[in-house]
C-alpha cells in the first residue's frame, strides 16, 4: 500500500498545483490578448478608426494625441499606445517621421531599428521601430505612420526597454483588427 501511494503522490501533487494555478488565474487568460476588451474610436479630420483595447486601459489627451495606458500602480501604466495625427506635407513618410522625432526635445540618442514601407487597410504606411532615451530612461517604440491624404497618423506602442515585450501583442492586435473609414465631414459628430 505504501508503494502505491508514493507512486501516485507526484501525480497528485502536479494535479493539485495545476488546479491551484488555474484557480489563481495563472493561465493563458492572463495574456493581454485574452483579456476582456472594449471597443474604442479615434477620429481624425477626415477618418474614423475603430479598435479594441483591454477594458482597464485609460485614455488621456495630450494636445492632438490620444494616449492609452494600463491602470496606475501597475506595470501596464508604463506601456502606452498612442494615436498622433499631424499635417501632411510634401515630405515622404520616412522624412515626415524623422522630422517629427527631431522636434521632440525630450528624446535623446535616437536609434532607428526599422523603417519599412508597407500598407495598412490599403493605406500607404511606414512601419518603424526606434530606441531613444526619455529623461535618461531607455525606451523602445514601434509604430506605423499612416498616410490619410490630408493628414498623417502615427499609431505607436512605447515602453521602457526592459518592459517592451510585455504588451507589444496588444499593439499588434490593434493593427490586425484596425478599421479605418472616411468620415462624413458634413455630419456633426
Amino acid at each position: 500500500m505504501y508503494e502505491t501511494i508514493s507512486k501516485t503522490t507526484p501525480l497528485a501533487t502536479v494535479l493539485l498545483l495545476v488546479l491551484t494555478m488555474i484557480g489563481a488565474g495563472c493561465t493563458e487568460s492572463q495574456n493581454p490578448t485574452h483579456q476582456q476588451t472594449k471597443a474604442l474610436e479615434f477620429k481624425t479630420k477626415n477618418h474614423r478608426l475603430r479598435f479594441r483595447l483591454p477594458k482597464a486601459w485609460q485614455a488621456t489627451q495630450q494636445g492632438t494625441a490620444q494616449i492609452y495606458a494600463g491602470p496606475k500602480n501597475t506595470s501596464d501604466y508604463y506601456t502606452t499606445l498612442g494615436f498622433q495625427p499631424f499635417a501632411s506635407s510634401d515630405l515622404s513618410l520616412r522624412e515626415s517621421l524623422e522630422a517629427a522625432y527631431e522636434k521632440e526635445k525630450e528624446f535623446q540618442s535616437i536609434l532607428w531599428h526599422q523603417r519599412e514601407t508597407t500598407q495598412q487597410n490599403t493605406l500607404p504606411a511606414l512601419r518603424y521601430k526606434v530606441e531613444f532615451l526619455f529623461y535618461e530612461m531607455p525606451r523602445l517604440r514601434t509604430g506605423i505612420l499612416l498616410d490619410l491624404g490630408q493628414q498623417l497618423l502615427d499609431i505607436s506602442y512605447t515602453a521602457p526597454k526592459d518592459m517592451f515585450e510585455s504588451n507589444q501583442n496588444i499593439f499588434e492586435q490593434v493593427l490586425k483588427e484596425l478599421e479605418v473609414a472616411k468620415r462624413d465631414t458634413d455630419a456633426k459628430s
